[in-house]
């Protein structure tokens, strides 16, 4: 929702700590990747339409999160998001109908 954030955490963790497996709260646990191969993770929020990363997430991949953080928006528990608005995935795809 926030990628200036998210990237300065990201560089924040990268640069202080030197390791070999990050463990996430959720998905799969015990992946691994050193500082380089994590910040790398999110370079798609560095993606914009006009400069697209090559990892950016396909839209259809995107479009049942994008229905949620609006719903989330709309009820006003979050603010609006400052990623992925305008995807295709938001007027096509599996959840273009929710």
């Amino acid at each position: 929702r926030e990628p200036a954030a998210t990237l300065a955490w990201v560089d924040r963790v990268s640069s202080r700590f030197k390791f070999e497996r990050v463990i996430p709260a959720h998905l799969n646990n015990n992946v691994k990747a050193n500082p380089k191969e994590f910040r790398a993770a999110f370079d798609p929020l560095r993606s914009t339409p006009a400069k697209p990363v090559s990892q950016r997430a396909l839209a259809d991949d995107l479009a049942l999160l994008q229905k949620a953080s609006d719903l989330l928006t709309d009820l006003g528990v979050v603010g609006p998001s400052l990623v992925c608005d305008g995807e295709p995935a938001r007027r096509k795809g599996r959840f273009a109908s929710l």
